[in-house]
């Protein structure tokens, strides 16, 4: 397994895009101050949930203690923004606003913050059985809902939302799909990936897809480059494994391979807790069996 990861290592310095090892930009521990998240003590640990990386802050919802921890790109505290609520998600627009999930309730809620004050609280009703898991917000700064696997555009309505039913097909802002489950097959073919570009035109090319690989959109940067977070089991002589990794997309070409850490914590090892600035810096909240906890960061080349 070693050898196998080495020569990952040494295929991944032959892409267009050559990024350095990680730094660490936070360390954290576990606990409720300034450079502390929250991990529950069950058997089933839950860290935080949302890793949001705009040009000058990271935005980090410690999901446990109700809060969102600010840092600066150099891991500096700048503020800590304390809820009411335990939010289910976190997004932030350009504007710095911060749009906050509470889908506990019926309608579920999203709170927007504006320098840590509430000035928007929109009711958004649900059917059973199909809750909302997640929000983004959109290059327009509009919010998007996702339950499940699908995409809704809430439109206002007596003072309240109701979700469309059109379900966002491109994977153009910071939506967080599972981009397999809109796959014809789970087996072994090529596909068709869209995304648009700077200027707003389509671009759609061929990746190529592996049955053994689960793939998820983690963004995009402000040079058109599409970033996607791949899952793989991978079997040597040792044995089967499990790894973790970003591959760069420029137009039609693979241009950077990133091996990324597993969590510990298994509601942390989702892809929420990656996030891609505009420049294309790479940041990832990584948690340990040891209670700690840290943010780094791939400079973009």
């Amino acid at each position: 397994m070693k050898t196998f990861i080495a020569l990952i290592a040494i295929a991944s310095c032959l892409w267009a895009l050559s990024y350095e090892e990680p730094e660490v930009v936070v360390e954290l521990s576990k606990g409720s101050a300034q450079y502390h998240v929250g991990f529950t003590e069950e058997d089933v640990a839950i860290g935080p949930y949302r890793l949001v990386a705009l040009d000058s802050t990271l935005y980090l919802l410690d999901q446990l203690n109700k809060r969102v921890l600010c840092y600066d790109t150099s891991g500096s505290f700048v503020r800590e923004i304390n809820t009411d609520f335990r939010p289910a998600d976190m997004a932030v627009d350009r504007k710095g606003r911060i749009w906050l999930l509470e889908n506990r309730t019926q309608p579920a809620q999203v709170v927007v913050l504006e320098d840590a004050k509430e000035i928007n609280r929109i009711k958004i009703p649900y059917e059973v059985g199909n809750p909302i898991t997640a929000i983004a917000i959109d290059r327009d700064d509009e919010l998007v809902v996702i339950s499940g696997r699908t995409a809704y555009r809430p439109l206002a309505k007596d003072g309240e939302a109701a979700m469309t039913m059109n379900w966002i097909g491109q994977v153009a802002g910071r939506y967080h799909f599972d981009i397999k489950q809109f796959l014809p097959s789970k087996e072994a073919f090529e596909w068709l990936f869209s995304a648009k570009d700077t200027s707003g035109s389509v671009i759609e090319f061929p990746l190529a897809c592996s049955m053994r690989d689960h793939l998820t959109f983690v963004g995009d940067d402000s040079h058109g480059r599409i970033y996607v977070g791949v899952e793989s089991v991978i079997q040597d002589k040792s044995g089967s494994f499990y790894m973790r990794s970003i591959k760069v997309y420029e137009r039609a070409k693979q241009v950077a391979f990133i091996p990324v850490d597993d969590n510990y914590y298994s509601y942390d090892a989702g892809w929420r807790n990656v996030s891609v600035d505009s420049q294309g810096n790479i940041y990832v909240f990584i948690s340990t069996s040891e209670g700690k906890a840290r943010i780094e960061r791939w400079r973009a080349p």
